[in-house]
């Protein structure tokens, strides 16, 4: 095998090995003539659109749950993200969270809020602190758009709508 063919062989392996990895059709090229190839570039589209697990870091308000629409609590319902302490913490509504985050699965982007805890204090208005305690169980992963933070269940389905403070 000619030295041309073996730089054209590992650059083809790269591209293919680089588009699984990051999910993304890599495109590669050549410049030159019927003599011989002058140049190879490789193709990555930006990633610069995509959020990344560090979006997360800060406060939260909950929206909705289960595709219902937060009623009246005594405080503003909000999940927080501390990813350099790696801790979850917020309010229910009334009672306050907290918890551990895991980010090694944050970056890949799963997430688990099945080891949440909350202070047991009766409220006038549970109902969002009931809602919440069914559904963080459920979530798996999550999307960020914008001001805007997705938690889903395996199916993709959401599980509960958040937004920036």
């Amino acid at each position: 095998m000619t030295k041309k063919k073996i730089i054209y062989s590992v650059l083809i392996f790269v591209v293919i090995l680089a588009g699984f990895y990051s999910k993304k059709v890599i495109s590669l090229g050549f410049t030159g003539n019927s003599e011989g190839i002058k140049a190879a570039f490789i193709k990555v589209p930006s990633c610069k659109s995509e959020k990344s697990y560090k979006d997360l870091n800060g406060e939260w308000n909950i929206t909705a749950i289960e595709g219902s629409k937060i009623g009246e609590a005594e405080e503003t319902p909000f999940l927080g993200f501390n990813l350099k302490e790696g801790i979850l913490y917020g309010s229910a509504g009334c009672n306050n969270l907290t918890g551990t985050l895991d980010t090694i699965a944050l970056a890949k982007g799963t997430l688990s809020l099945d080891q949440v805890g909350m202070t047991r204090r009766m409220c006038a208005n549970m109902k969002v602190e009931d809602q919440l305690v069914k559904a963080f169980p459920q979530v798996t992963n999550y999307k960020i758009k914008d001001k805007e933070l997705t938690l889903l269940n395996k199916e993709e389905k959401v599980i509960i709508l958040l937004e920036k403070r």
